[in-house]
């Protein structure tokens, strides 16, 4: 019986005091593993730092460009010009590029990929730039010319370089310094952008602003040396540190000499062989630092591997006890639940399952108890009763919804001794029969009462929901039907009074028809003498038009005539003008000839008796050629005579064709109109014909409109005879005629 008296909530402290201890077993074994997995992780946070990949990368292309690198012999070649130098350049470039590839693969970062493209684009540019410059050492430039020629922009390689060994220490380092850190920091210091870059600047361009950028770098450079020296170091370290600090003197004191010399005019190649300084030492104890950087992170490896495999034995022997005294916690747990929960609940849910079945016969008197499976118990038990009182509602509720529907609706449910919700439902259901017995009876009346056509029934009662809105809807009904048997009443009326008027009218409309459709027949007397006279003066036009045609014809004709004699004198008068053209040609010929006749006298003359017949002759000619003369000029005159003539005929024939031109344009307007007057005749006569016509079709419409009327009478008196008809058949209705005009007026608003 301990699991009616063992509670679930003391059952669950039993259990969490179980875990507690079992917590308590597994903190003291984690505790130990915890420790050796934070040494182990402190050993690898060493690790990670001291041999960082990215670190190594960004280092590697610091020293590739910087000091002993790519910058630094690409600044001993312009200021020296020894064609082996070219290979260390390019070896170096290519060294650069190779660590900027693998360093490519590692960053995601887009401001990071665009500080390697401006690095590897400063890379390119010296490459091609070192070309330039053997070009030019060979045909003999000096260092300033070179160096001017292939003068580079480091800026943007500077920034990025700077920007990749920001992002280390605040991404991978975590901002915390380490040995790498430092040894990058050296790097920089002395490389490219810094004291050995900046040293070599001012050698080949003397501008006295780069000296405190070589002081700065060697500043850096100590700075470097100084944080290097803040951890443990071997005696290798302190010696590789003492060399490059002896370089980095050399290179301070060989600042102020190349100051000096600058200051003298000196020449870039005499102030490099004046302060040339041997990096050997310096570049020796890099790679030393470098060798004890890597031995550091080798026994970093060592230890981190150590104490892996030491976690691992202890992580090994403690899961194998975890999991047994799991497995043991596991089933001692399970045993408890089974015996003191599983089974009392798998108890209780049977019992419910066969209550929900309808089998209200089981019983949970023997479950009940202070646990919470019996508490369970009790509300079951408690349940079963309900379940039985709501049973037998059911059974009274289905007997009444069956008298309803057989249509009693005066059936009950005896409410006796039930309280509670089950009384509220029986009470409820009374209320329901109640309501719509009343509500039914009330319709059956109102029904009863329109079969018998009483009009004046209200359902009385106070009905709320659908029978409100079903007695709202019948009283409106009858006062509408009340209201429209008024109106209809009325409406009769009137139109028997209509109809009486329609048909007197109708009978005086007949009378009118006839007496127009007699004046209608004088009329289309008239127009059909008014037809003929337009018909007659129609074809007394056209044989005017048919005239005025021949007249025009011959004036025409006449015309004709006119301009072909006008052309005739035009042509005598030509021919005219090219005889007297003629004659003039005589009378000059005449005149040459009596020229020549004076000149054959005169040589005559001067022959003496032997010319004496030849001035004979030549007289004769003279007297022939002045009577031709003379005659030339007569006929001139006759011509030029006749030419005023012509000129005269030509001017007269010319009005006489204007004058025919003008009669033949009046003979054509003339009858134009006629044309115009026979064809305005002729709509006449077709428009007078169409008026006769209608004037026809009008007394037959009259005629017709006569025998309709008579018959609209005939309807009148049919329709006042329906009229009385319907009076008789309203009088049936019983309707209130004191307030029927006004509930219909108001029932009329409340419908709008």
């Amino acid at each position: 019986m301990l699991s009616r008296k063992l509670s679930v909530r003391n059952l669950s402290r039993l259990m969490v005091g179980l875990v507690i201890g079992y917590g308590i077993f597994l903190s003291a074994a984690c505790f130990y593993m915890f420790n050796m997995i934070q040494g182990s992780q402190n050993a690898w946070d060493a690790y990670q730092k001291a041999n960082a990949p990215r670190v190594q990368l960004v280092n590697s292309v610091a020293s590739s460009m910087g000091y002993n690198g790519m910058i630094h012999h690409f600044k001993n070649y312009v200021l020296r010009q020894d064609d082996p130098r070219i290979q260390k350049v390019q070896s170096a470039a290519g060294a650069s590029l190779q660590a900027l590839n693998a360093l490519e693969v590692l960053i995601h970062d887009t401001e990071e990929l665009e500080a390697i493209s401006a690095v590897r684009q400063v890379i390119s540019e010296y490459l091609a730039a070192l070309e330039t410059a053997r070009l030019m050492a060979s045909e003999g430039q000096s260092a300033q010319a070179i160096d001017a020629a292939v003068k580079i922009s480091d800026a943007a390689a500077l920034a990025g370089i700077a920007n990749l060994t920001q992002h280390i220490q605040k991404m991978e380092l975590a901002g915390e310094p380490t040995k790498a850190v430092y040894m990058g920091d050296l790097a920089h210091a002395l490389g490219y952008g810094g004291m050995i870059h900046q040293f070599k600047n001012y050698v080949l361009r003397q501008d006295a602003a780069r000296v405190a950028k070589v002081q700065a770098g060697i500043d850096t450079a100590r700075a470097a040396i100084a944080g290097y020296r803040s951890f443990p170091l071997s005696a290798v370290e302190v010696s590789a540190l003492a060399d490059i600090e002896t370089v980095i003197a050399s290179y301070e004191s060989g600042l102020a000499q190349a100051t000096q010399l600058a200051r003298q005019g000196a020449t870039a190649q005499e102030i490099d062989r004046s302060v040339k300084v041997s990096d050997k030492p310096a570049v020796a104890g890099v790679k030393t630092l470098l060798r004890a950087t890597a031995q550091e992170v080798s026994t970093a490896k060592q230890g981190l591997t150590d104490n892996f495999e030491l976690l691992a034995k202890i992580t090994f022997t403690g899961s194998i006890a975890l999991m047994v005294a799991a497995i043991f916690a596991a089933f001692f747990a399970m045993g408890i639940m089974i015996f003191l929960i599983a089974r009392p609940a798998q108890d209780v849910a049977q019992r419910l399952l066969m209550l929900a079945e309808g089998k209200t016969e089981v019983q949970f008197d023997h479950l009940q108890g202070r646990t919470e499976i019996g508490a369970i118990a009790q509300a079951a038990a408690v349940f079963r009763q309900n379940m039985v009182d709501s049973q037998n509602i059911q059974r009274e509720i289905s007997a009444v919804v069956a008298a309803c529907a057989e249509g009693n609706f005066a059936r009950t449910i005896t409410v006796g001794a039930r309280t509670g919700p089950l009384a509220e439902i029986c009470e409820g259901v009374n209320r329901i029969g109640a309501l719509t017995n009343a509500g039914v009876s009330q319709t059956q009346a109102a029904l009863r009462a329109m079969s018998c056509g009483d009009l004046t029934f209200k359902m009385e009662g106070e009905f709320k929901g659908a029978f409100a809105e079903i007695q709202t809807a019948v009283n409106q009904t009858f006062q509408s039907l009340s209201g429209n048997i008024l109106q209809i009443e009325n409406s009769a009326t009137r139109i028997g009074e209509s109809t009486g008027e329609i048909s007197q009218a109708s009978s005086d409309l007949a009378k009118r028809t006839e007496a127009s459709s007699a004046t209608l027949s004088e009329i289309s007397g008239s127009i059909n003498s008014l037809s003929d006279a337009v018909n007659h003066s129609a074809e007394l036009a056209n044989q005017t038009r048919e005239e005025i045609a021949g007249i025009q014809a011959d004036a025409g004709t006449s015309a004709d005539t006119v301009d072909s004699t006008i052309a005739a004198m035009h042509s005598i008068r030509e021919s005219s003008a090219t005889i007297s053209k003629t004659i003039s040609v005589i009378d000059d010929i005449a005149f040459q000839t009596n020229l020549l006749a004076l000149n054959a006298g005169v040589e005559a003359a001067r022959a003496g008796e032997a010319g004496q017949g030849f001035a004979v002759v030549a007289a004769e000619v003279r007297v022939l050629a002045q009577r031709s003369a003379n005659a030339a000029k007569e006929i001139k005159e006759l011509i030029a005579d006749s030419e005023q003539r012509v000129k005269h005929g030509v001017t007269l024939v010319d009005q006489t064709g204007k004058a025919l031109k003008d009669i033949a344009e009046s003979v054509g307007t003339i009858t134009a109109h006629i044309r115009e007057i026979a064809a305005s005749a002729s709509e006449q006569s077709h428009s007078i014909l169409s008026i006769n016509e209608a004037t026809s079709e009008l007394d037959q419409v009259t005629q017709k409109n006569a025998a309709m009327f008579e018959q609209t009478t005939a309807a009148g008196m049919a329709l006042n005879t329906e009229t009385e008809n319907l009076s008789e058949v309203i009088s049936t209705f019983q309707i209130d005629r004191a307030g029927s005009s006004s509930d219909f007026a108001v029932l009329n608003r409340a419908v709008a």
